[in-house]
C-alpha cells in the first residue's frame, strides 16, 4: 500500500500530469491511498471518501457522486469548475 498526501498540489499542470499517469498505472496492482484537496487527481480513483472534520460524510464512485445534486462532493466539484 502506498499512500500519497497533496501529491500533487505544488506542481505545474504538466509534472501533475505525468504523477496521474503513474497514478494510474498502477491501478489493479496496488491499493493506494490518495489524499486531495485538487479534485483533478482523484477522477480515475475506484472509491472516493469525502471527510469532514474526521467524520465520513459520503462515498461512492466519483461519477455517483457528482450525479447526486445534494452530494457534498459535487458541490466541491463544480467549485473547482471539473465538469
Amino acid at each position: 500500500m502506498s499512500m500519497l498526501d497533496e501529491a500533487t498540489s505544488a506542481l505545474d499542470t504538466e509534472s501533475e500530469r505525468e504523477i496521474q499517469r503513474s497514478i494510474d498505472e498502477l491501478r489493479g496492482s496496488l491499493c493506494v491511498v490518495i489524499i486531495a484537496h485538487r479534485l483533478s487527481t482523484i477522477r480515475n480513483v475506484d472509491r472516493v471518501f469525502v471527510l469532514q472534520s474526521g467524520r465520513l460524510l459520503e462515498q461512492g464512485r466519483y461519477d455517483e457522486l457528482t450525479e447526486v445534486a445534494t452530494s457534498r462532493f459535487r458541490r466541491m466539484v463544480d467549485l473547482q469548475a471539473l465538469r
